[in-house]
Order: C-alpha cells, then sequence, then structure tokens
C-alpha cells in the first residue's frame, strides 16, 4: 500500500503503462487541440480556462485499455478525478461507484474539459489538475430530462420499443437547458466500464479565461 500510495504521489510519467508525449510532437499538439477546441465549445460557460501543461499517454493493460463492446458510438469524452483516484484508475481500471450520482451508480464524463475540472483536486490558479481522455462506447444513449438516481444500469426499453425490436440502451445522456434537461451542460453515463477505453492523462492548470498562452511561458502566472 505504501509503494502504490508512494508512486502515485511521485511523478505521473512513473506511473505503470505511462508515458510522457514530447511538447512540440504532431501527437502532443494535436491532443491539445481536440482538449482545447472540446473547452470552447461552451463559451461563457465557465468564468476560467484549462491550459495543457503535459500530456501521458496510457498503455497500461488494465480492463479499461481496451473496448470490448464496440457498437460505432464512440466518444471522447473527460473524466475529472483527484489524482490518487487517477493512479488507481490507471492501474486497476475504472470501478463503479459505491454513492449513487444524478443518474445513478455509473461512470460519468463530460464532453467539456471545463466541467470535468470541477471533479478534480486542483486549485484555481495555484495547483495543476489531472483529467483523463477516454475513448467512450456508448452504444445507445438514453436522453434524460430530469435525475434519475436510482439507475443501476442503463435503462429499460418501454414495451412498445421491445415489441419494435430496438437495441437496448446501454449509456445514458442527461440533457443540458439547451435541450431541455435541467443540466448546465451534458453528460454521459455508462454503467460498464469495459465501455471505456482510457487514452491519455491531461495535465492542465486552470486560469483566467482570457488568459494569453504567453502568459505561463513569461511567469505572469506561476504554480504556487
Amino acid at each position: 500500500m505504501t509503494l502504490s500510495v508512494n508512486v502515485a504521489q511521485g511523478p505521473i510519467s512513473s506511473w505503470p503503462g505511462v508515458t510522457t508525449v514530447d511538447k512540440g510532437s504532431q501527437e502532443y499538439e494535436e491532443k491539445k487541440d481536440q482538449f482545447e477546441a472540446a473547452a470552447a465549445a461552451y463559451p461563457g460557460m465557465y468564468p476560467f480556462w484549462l491550459q495543457m501543461q503535459h500530456l501521458y499517454r496510457v498503455e497500461s493493460t488494465n480492463s479499461n485499455n481496451v473496448l470490448n463492446n464496440r457498437t460505432g458510438n464512440s466518444r471522447q469524452l473527460y473524466h475529472g478525478t483527484p489524482k490518487q483516484a487517477a493512479f488507481g484508475i490507471i492501474t486497476g481500471g475504472f470501478r463503479l461507484p459505491n454513492k449513487k450520482g444524478m443518474f445513478g451508480r455509473g461512470i460519468y464524463f463530460a464532453d467539456c474539459p471545463l466541467k470535468s475540472w470541477g471533479y478534480t483536486d486542483g486549485s484555481m490558479w495555484v495547483r495543476n489538475a489531472l483529467i483523463l481522455m477516454c475513448s467512450v462506447d456508448l452504444g445507445r444513449s438514453k436522453h434524460e430530462k430530469a435525475a434519475r438516481n436510482d439507475l443501476e444500469q442503463a435503462p429499460d426499453r418501454t414495451f412498445r420499443q421491445w415489441l419494435r425490436g430496438e437495441e437496448r440502451y446501454t449509456s445514458v445522456v442527461g440533457d443540458d437547458k439547451t435541450s431541455g434537461g435541467a443540466l448546465r451542460l451534458p453528460e454521459y453515463v455508462v454503467y460498464d466500464t469495459s465501455r471505456i477505453q482510457i487514452e491519455y492523462i491531461c495535465e492542465v492548470k486552470c486560469v483566467p479565461a482570457g488568459t494569453p498562452e504567453t502568459a505561463l511561458q513569461e511567469g505572469i502566472i506561476t504554480n504556487a
């Protein structure tokens, strides 16, 4: 246990199955652009921005490293979590939580990393945080407008849907207010961890909205 804690608290590049993606490489720039485009998809929703500090590729062989149930509806989604929890996910895979969320006992993701930031142990303007970039096979999604915290799995089909031979639901999409739902931004929930493939760990810094890229390089904003 002590060894695991020490590894988790050490450099992320020392975690099993994790390698650093070189800044300036094509891979780094592509993933950084994808991350920033996902954040920018919801302008004005948050008073802060996330600047990529480091990117790590995940190549571990845990149960979340390969999508076993591909359906053709995979999305690149984000999962914010404290550093210690991230280490546990990378080394042992996602596990269904004991505590139920708004849509029950599933694994929650966002398509906007700014929303994921709220679930990390990062500190605004001070401490970096980790956000997992994952490929999530949603399969057939059931859109929910209000809370369904009783769910232990994706909702069942209606009787008519069953008669028509429609596919089973395999995930939930919590709709945001623009789609008639209750959420500020949409969220995505799966109840089968084999539908998740962890691809990258994004180490990010929270800065005021509008902070230029050069601010960090010039030392205007620094880590405490």
